[in-house]
């Protein structure tokens, strides 16, 4: 109503109508297999999840005072899905920065 003055109280009804049914609509997720009205703890669900990519994620990281640790192991996350996607292996890019090093100690 702050937004759109001129809003009329079907337009309202409407709305409200089309959120109750999003939100209750068992094929919404946030994250797979949680839909937005299921009571999980969603940390232990994302901590599980990486778990088992070899993160190590506790839920304290979620807490306001370790955002920049958070930052960082979603980060390394992000990266390690990039090198598996582009099918580049951790070994294999330290032997190119290896290599970069010694040709560019040569020159």
């Amino acid at each position: 109503i702050k937004n759109k003055k001129d809003i009329t109280q079907e337009e309202i009804e409407d709305k409200i109508t089309s959120l109750n049914k999003f939100l209750h609509n068992p094929y919404n997720t946030i994250i797979n297999n949680i839909t937005i009205l299921e009571e999980k703890d969603v940390t232990f669900v994302i901590k599980d999840k990486y778990k088992l990519l070899n993160f190590n994620i506790e839920k304290e990281d979620f807490a306001e005072e370790n955002i920049d640790n958070l930052i960082s192991t979603i980060t390394d996350i992000q990266l390690n899905i990039n090198m598996e996607k582009a099918k580049v292996k951790l070994q294999e890019m330290e032997q190119m920065i290896k290599i970069k090093k010694l040709l560019n100690l040569k020159y």
